[in-house]
């Protein structure tokens, strides 16, 4: 493993004491909490919390709404590619603009074009005139802004919270993503079936007036090293880093492969409710309610406990359990038994995703954080989109459970085989 760039890594330590990121003053809140003793940390966290409760119920509303419009799984993974296709273009260079600009000014805007985007999906709903295409026309737009703002939002976590957190900043921000992922989508189908989509969009633009707040009251946030350099120019000393660190790179394609296979269980969730189980929309809020449930439990025995070795097969391990879920959910013919499985799918698909972030963070310098944010978030953004896109094709023409079982093998074996490469490349 030879280090890239050298003399980067040897000024990091003064680079990130004068910026502030690390913390070496005395704690007064125990270990697992200490990350939310910065307040900028400690705000953003709150903020986006209701931020992303928000989008979950969006989120429940308009796949509801895809599915009983338009009477087709396919279409399911049309709307998820829709909101992915953007991450192919835009990710990378958001990367780079994520280390040359101010990465604040980034997220003040991107968190505007999503509740304006949200107004207009209520606007269109009360005057009754949503149809499909609309709904993939909004998850095409909000794409393109979370592709731009992904690695900036993942970048300023050391920034916020200090170098010395970057574990306990990530497990945090996941815990908080995931019981926003819990609550959200409980919140949502009660708001569905109780006062209609447009309550769930609606709420959903109030939810970003918190981030905005919080984003504005900030003290600006020091984006990574400015240079004269072309994006181009700077974009390519991403991939050198990323070509001299190949445990890195195998990291990056466990993310693609987890978010890949891990796709049926989000995306196909709507047709298991209807489909398989019969159970409406609020059944299936509570599927993906189960598996925020979970995610947050793996988030929050992170916070608690995180252990700094054998990263790899826990990851791998993870992986394989998410792909035996698949199988059984294939099978799942009681609403219980499905809730539980997907609480579990949940808990192991958000904990293999909380080690491999934690690990790309803490194994970059700040400098490059934007840009291997970059490829992170475009590895997740584009291959579960895709697998859900071809999920859907596969559900369509060869059945649900076909969908299920196809996808749970691939993403098993191919865990399998990624953690063989590891082991290969440790012992040569």
């Amino acid at each position: 493993m030879v280090p890239y760039p050298g003399w980067l890594c040897i000024a990091l330590d003064q680079e990130n004491r004068s910026l502030g990121l690390v913390d070496d003053h005395p704690h007064k809140w125990p270990m697992p909490l200490q990350a939310l003793e910065h307040k900028q940390f400690r705000l953003l966290w709150l903020a986006t919390f209701v931020s992303n409760a928000g989008s979950w119920m969006q989120r429940v509303a308009a796949a509801w709404l895809v599915y009983t419009l338009s009477g087709s799984e396919t279409w399911l993974g049309i709307d998820a590619a829709m909101a992915g296709l953007p991450t192919l273009l835009l990710l990378p260079f958001a990367g780079v603009l994520a280390d040359r600009t101010d990465r604040r000014r980034v997220l003040l805007i991107a968190n505007a074009v999503h509740a304006l985007l949200a107004v207009l999906l209520a606007v269109l709903w009360w005057v009754d005139a949503l149809a499909v295409w609309q709904l993939l026309g909004v998850s095409f737009v909000s794409g393109l802004v979370a592709a731009i703002a992904a690695p900036a939002s993942q970048s300023v976590i050391p920034t916020a919270a200090g170098e010395d957190h970057i574990p306990n900043a990530v497990a945090l921000n996941s815990f908080q993503y995931n019981v926003a992922r819990a609550v959200g989508p409980a919140l949502g189908g009660l708001a569905l079936a109780w006062w209609g989509a447009g309550w769930c969009f609606l709420l959903n633009a109030l939810s970003f007036l918190g981030m905005i707040g919080a984003l504005t009251v900030l003290r600006t946030m020091p984006s990574g090293t400015r240079s004269e350099t072309s994006s181009l120019g700077s974009l390519g000393e991403g991939v050198a880093f990323l070509r001299s660190r190949s445990d890195l790179c195998r990291m990056l394609i466990l993310v693609a492969l987890i978010a890949f296979g891990g796709a049926p269980m989000v995306t196909l969730l709507p047709a298991v409710a209807k489909t398989l189980l019969d159970v409406g929309a609020t059944g299936y809020s509570t599927l993906l309610t189960s598996f925020g449930v979970g995610a947050a439990i793996a988030g929050l025995l992170l916070i608690f406990f995180h252990p700094a070795k054998h990263a790899v097969s826990r990851i791998v391990v993870a992986a394989i359990v998410v792909g035996i879920c698949h199988v059984v959910m294939a099978w799942a013919n009681r609403t219980v038994l499905a809730v539980g499985i997907a609480g579990i799918a949940g808990m192991a698909f958000v904990g293999a995703m909380i080690e491999l972030g934690t690990e790309l963070l803490s194994q970059t310098p700040d400098a490059l954080r934007g840009r291997i944010s970059g490829v992170q978030q475009l590895s997740f953004r584009a291959a579960q989109p895709l697998g859900g896109l071809l999920a859907s094709l596969v559900a369509g023409y060869a059945g649900l459970q076909t969908a299920f079982v196809v996808f749970g093998a691939v993403l098993s074996l191919g865990a399998a085989f990624v953690f063989l490469l590891f082991k290969s490349h440790r012992s040569s």
